[in-house]
C-alpha cells in the first residue's frame, strides 16, 4: 500500500494541480496514523542525505544561524527532538553547549552517536518514539529541521508542546521550523474539502487547511496558526520568520515558556489528531 502511493505521487507530483490536490485529498482521507508513519519512514529511507556523515558535520544552515546564537548560546542543556544524526546536537557542541539529542529511528541514533564520539563535548543522542517529550529537565529545546510539521493534527502537535512546557523553566525558549504556505489556499482547502469528506465517511477527525503529502506527511503553516499552536502549548511566541527559497530554507518561531499554562487550550474548530 504504502509503495503504491509513493510512485503514484511521485507520477502526479508537478502535474495538473487539480488532480494533484484531489490524490493528495484522498490519500490523506483514507490514511491512519499508522499509514502516514509508514508513508514517512519509507522517504527518509530513501533520502539518503540524512545518514552520510556530510549533512551532519555541515552545522547549521544559514536561516539557524540568527536564532541558534540569538536564543541558545547561553543555554546550559538543551534538548534536541527529531534530531536525526545529529547536525543540530554537533552545532551545539561546537558553541560550546551541552545537548541531548532525541529520536525514533534506531540507525540514525547509532550514526549519531559514533560521529558525536569524535567531537570533545558532554552531548549525545538517545532513542525515543514520536511526539513524546525526553525525561528530566533542561534549559532549552530544538525540535530538529522541520519535524514538527511532520506531526499529523494540531491536536498531537499542541500535546507535545504541553508536555515540553512540563520541562522548561519559565523563559526558556523553544525553537520550531516548518514550511510556510502562501499563494496556495486554492489548493490546500481542495485537499481539505477532499479529504475531510472522506475521513468524516470512517467516523475520523478533519484534514486540516495546510496538510499536504510531499509525498510524506508535512502540514503547513501560517504565522497565525504556528503562535496559536504556540499558545496553546504554553508558550509565547518571541520570533518568526517566514520561509525563504532554497533547498534547506524553512519558516521558523521562538516561543518562551510562559508560566501560565492553560488547562483546557482553545482549539474549537481545528481538526483532531489523526487516527
Amino acid at each position: 500500500m504504502t509503495s503504491v502511493f509513493l510512485l503514484t505521487r511521485r507520477a502526479l507530483y508537478g502535474g495538473w494541480d487539480w488532480l494533484e490536490a484531489g490524490f493528495v485529498g484522498v490519500w490523506l482521507g483514507l490514511s491512519s496514523r499508522r499509514m502516514l508513519y509508514a508513508i514517512d519512514e519509507a522517504h527518509y529511507r530513501r533520502a539518503g542525505r540524512y545518514h552520510t556523515i556530510e549533512h551532519n558535520l555541515r552545522g547549521w544552515f544559514d536561516w539557524e544561524e540568527q536564532p541558534a546564537r540569538e536564543w541558545f548560546t547561553d543555554r546550559k542543556c538543551v534538548a534536541v527532538l527529531g534530531a536525526g544524526a545529529g547536525r543540530e546536537v554537533i552545532a551545539l557542541a561546537r558553541m560550546g553547549q551541552r545537548a541531548r539529542g532525541f529520536e525514533c529511528n534506531p540507525a540514525l541514533v547509532d550514526l549519531g552517536n559514533r560521529l558525536l564520539a569524535q567531537e570533545t563535548a558532554d552531548c549525545s543522542i538517545e532513542l525515543l518514539p514520536r511526539e513524546q517529550a525526553p525525561d528530566g529537565s533542561y534549559d532549552a529545546v530544538i525540535i530538529g529541521w522541520s519535524a514538527y510539521m511532520l506531526i499529523p493534527g494540531r491536536e498531537l502537535r499542541v500535546a507535545l508542546l504541553r508536555q515540553l512546557h512540563a520541562i522548561l523553566p519559565d523563559r526558556a525558549p523553544l525553537l520550531l521550523s516548518f514550511f510556510t504556505r502562501a499563494g496556495s489556499e486554492r489548493r490546500f482547502r481542495r485537499i481539505a474539502r477532499i479529504g475531510s469528506a472522506i475521513r468524516l465517511l470512517m467516523g475520523r477527525s478533519a484534514v486540516e487547511p495546510g496538510d499536504d503529502l510531499v509525498p510524506n506527511y508535512v502540514h503547513w503553516f501560517t504565522r497565525e496558526e504556528i503562535e496559536a499552536e504556540l499558545r496553546d502549548g504554553g508558550f509565547e511566541p518571541a520570533d518568526f520568520a517566514p520561509q525563504h527559497a532554497g533547498p534547506t530554507a524553512s519558516g521558523w518561531a521562538v516561543g518562551l515558556r510562559s508560566s501560565v499554562l492553560h488547562s483546557d487550550p482553545v482549539i474549537a474548530g481545528a481538526a483532531g489528531a489523526v487516527q
